[in-house]
């Protein structure tokens, strides 16, 4: 069977939106250095729009194997000392 690419995505919803979305996108930001991260996306959610996210992040990777090695990385570590921010997330994980 072929080895399939690997999308995570998460939608964010922050408990203090305007306090914490800077500092929560300059370390999103920091994913793009990240190895074994093939290509990240970072939308922020319109204002007007009716979702219930603040953020979203997109994170392909080439194979599961690349995933778990983001999941033990220290950039990953860094974004789960936000989760006392956070109100509420959501986590998908597709092959492709």
């Amino acid at each position: 069977m072929k080895n399939k690419m690997i999308r995570q995505l998460y939608m964010f919803t922050l408990k203090n939106k305007e306090k914490d979305k800077m500092e929560f996108l300059k370390t999103a930001e920091n994913l793009r250095k990240t190895d074994g991260i093939k290509r990240v996306e970072i939308v922020e959610n319109a204002e007007k729009a009716p979702c219930d996210y603040d953020i979203a992040l997109m994170l392909d990777f080439d194979n599961r194997e690349k995933l778990e090695a983001y999941e033990t990385s220290q950039i990953y570590s860094k974004l789960e000392m936000f989760a006392q921010k956070i109100e509420r997330v959501k986590i998908r994980l597709l092959s492709y």
